[in-house]
């Protein structure tokens, strides 16, 4: 990944939407999506998180089981460090049809789009973030 993708998407995490439905964000996201694909080395198909963290440089997470455990605990699928994020913080399930979130009952919650849910259904360029994360779904 170049520089200015880096920026760009050290920006979004720094950037914060109370508005899903608003312009600036859902072209964000669709900027985000169009920038990863066009410069990232070639993915298999599947649904995947974009981890965007300040101090790490973007990764793509590929969701491979039915469930999978995010936290900050070392047995989590995907472990996220920072002292925001409980042991069990979420789980992100697929039921052959859709991708759901859920929070584990975690201390600082889940916050999907802006605005903090116990669950929620996934689409295509959904922003969760989780403690100083931002997770970006995205399916190819």
């Amino acid at each position: 990944m170049d520089d200015s993708i880096e920026d760009y998407l050290i920006e979004a995490l720094q950037t914060k939407y109370n508005d899903e439905t608003s312009v600036g964000y859902k072209n964000r996201l669709d900027k985000i999506r169009e920038l990863l694909l066009a410069n990232s080395a070639p993915i298999d198909a599947g649904a995947f998180l974009l981890i965007i963290h300040q101090k790490e440089k973007p990764y793509w997470y590929k969701l491979v089981k039915d469930q999978t455990i995010i936290g900050r605990e070392k047995y989590a699928d995907l472990v996220l460090e920072h002292p925001w994020i409980s042991n069990k913080h979420c789980e992100v399930s697929y039921d052959n049809s859709d991708w759901l979130i859920k929070d584990l009952n975690s201390k600082n919650g889940v916050i999907i789009n802006g605005k903090e849910k116990p669950f929620h259904f996934l689409n295509e360029g959904d922003a969760v973030e989780i403690g100083n994360y931002l997770l970006i779904f995205i399916t190819v």
